[in-house]
């Protein structure tokens, strides 16, 4: 069997199973890399043991994540950030209505 595309075919001279490899190895090169993935995110499941070992991992990992936040953290979230900026439209409304 031959694949006959705009780019490519039987001119060029690929087999399907080249095509395959070309599209799977332009895949992975497109990825991230692991360590800038890991600059890029707040956690870290590292999967290289066992499957019980992992179920552990994911446990505590899940207890850490539905702990409450501490007033620190949440005034460091987003969550926050549309709180004061609610706060900040409402003060500046009930000034402005005391004034006028």
């Amino acid at each position: 069997m031959r694949i006959v595309g705009l780019t490519g075919g039987i001119a060029s001279g690929k087999t399907p199973e080249t095509y395959v490899e070309d599209d799977a190895r332009n895949r992975i090169n497109a990825q991230m890399s692991l360590d800038l993935k890991r600059t890029k995110t707040d956690i870290v499941l590292v999967n290289t043991g066992s499957l019980e070992a992992l179920k552990e991992k994911f446990q505590s990992m899940l207890f850490e994540v539905k702990k409450p936040l501490t007033w620190f953290e949440f005034w460091l979230s987003k969550q926050s950030a549309s709180f004061a900026l609610v706060f900040i439209i409402v003060g500046v409304l009930y000034v402005q209505k005391n004034l006028s």
